[in-house]
Formats: C-alpha cells, sequence, structure tokens
C-alpha cells in the first residue's frame, strides 16, 4: 500500500476541472486532433501521476507488490462521485478519518483563524452528511475511523478499521507509524491550538448542537 501525502483541496479541484473539460473535447475534429502522441497515456495513469507529484512530501515510489495506491486531501468525500465515474469499473477505497467537532474546529482556526464556528459548523455537517451517505451506497469500499477511537485504542483500531478490512499483509511499518499516535497538524504548521472553546462558541454550539449530535450519531452508527 502507497499512500501519498496530502495534496490542497484547490489543486485537486483544477486538476478535476481539467479532466473533466478534456473528456467533454471531441478529439476527432479542429485543434483537438492535432494533440500530441505523448497525451495517449491513459486517463488513470495520469491521475496516479497527479497524485504522487502534486502532494506536499516527498514522493513514495509504489514497489511491485503494491495493492493500494492514493493520496490524502482534506473533505476528500467531495470527490466521491467523480472518483467512482472515473475509475469505472474499478471501485477506489475510501479512508476517512474523522475527528469530534470541537477539536476540529480548534484545529481549524489555529491554522485559519477567520473562519467563524458557524461556517466551520455548516462545512463540517455538510461532510458528515456526504460521508453518511459514501458509506450506505457503498458500505464496504468506504472505511471510517475516528481519531478519539484511535487515540484511546492505538494500533488496534486500526488493525480492526483499516489493516484487516483492506487484507493488508505487511504492515510493520504502518504498525511502527500508528504506535506514535496522530500527527499534531497545528504544531506542526507552528501554529498555536487553543485547549478549550471560547464563551461564545460554546454559547453556538448551546443553541445549534446539530454539529455535535452529528459526529454522534455517524460514530455510533459506524464507529
Amino acid at each position: 500500500m502507497t499512500v501519498q501525502g496530502e495534496i490542497p483541496v484547490f489543486i485537486i479541484d483544477r486538476v478535476i476541472r481539467t479532466v473533466k473539460r478534456f473528456q467533454r473535447m471531441d478529439v476527432t475534429a479542429g485543434p483537438a486532433k492535432e494533440l500530441p502522441d505523448k497525451f495517449s497515456l491513459s486517463s488513470k495513469d495520469f491521475m496516479f501521476a497527479v497524485w504522487a507529484n502534486l502532494q506536499k512530501g516527498k514522493r513514495r515510489e509504489a514497489g511491485e507488490d503494491c495493492k493500494y495506491f492514493g493520496y490524502k486531501t482534506p473533505y476528500h468525500e467531495k470527490y466521491f462521485d467523480f472518483y467512482n465515474a472515473f475509475f469505472d469499473p474499478a471501485q477506489p477505497i475510501y479512508i476517512c478519518c474523522i475527528r469530534h467537532f470541537e477539536d476540529h474546529l480548534l484545529s481549524v482556526q489555529a491554522r485559519w483563524p477567520g473562519r467563524g464556528i458557524a461556517y466551520v459548523a455548516l462545512r463540517y455537517i455538510l461532510s458528515l452528511r456526504r460521508i453518511r451517505l459514501m458509506k450506505e451506497k457503498r458500505p464496504d469500499r468506504v472505511l471510517l475511523f475516528f481519531l478519539d477511537d484511535y487515540k484511546a485504542q492505538g494500533s488496534s483500531y486500526l488493525h480492526e478499521k483499516i489493516f484487516d478490512p483492506l487484507k493488508l499483509k505487511d504492515i510493520r511499518a504502518a504498525v511502527k507509524r500508528a504506535e506514535q499516535g496522530p500527527v499534531n497538524t497545528s504544531a506542526k504548521h507552528g501554529c498555536l491550538k487553543k485547549e478549550m472553546l471560547a464563551g461564545r462558541q460554546k454559547l453556538f454550539l448551546k443553541v445549534f448542537p446539530r454539529p455535535l449530535h452529528d459526529f454522534e450519531s455517524l460514530r455510533r452508527d459506524y464507529g
């Protein structure tokens, strides 16, 4: 299994728009017929190259026995329908890491202080709704793990939720990394993450507890 590093959303958005435009082109007439032969590379190979070369970290080479190849991006669930159609008849695997709303909000605001709780809450609710629909549509191809449970149980939790369902055999490196616990992304970017919500944020959630309820509902059904 080879997972490339994180690719920012705006980059994937632009790549997908480009792919969609190319798919709509009539390559039998006009300037399109003059496309160089080098572009005969399959669209799937092109997408794999995007995942490998446009991510922020070091490029990882896939070995000959690589069974799964992918990448990481925030709000990946927004691409569910596109990738299902793009890779058909193959069915992609989606692994979704989900954290409770308070922790999510504090992490977001550590990196982007201007994003208010209402904006973050509505986007969070939409994300959970998409993930639930994904799980209902392709239950065996959408794997969920909840960050709080991972923190509490360690690598054994990932065995149950990720390694075993994927039938991965050589997972020594993954287990070693999992035993170190989750990465503190805010600290990695030099951002100071608050430990508690502000008074107005607590009041907001008291009046509008939907993100809390949606998280607990999803965790109850699929945690």
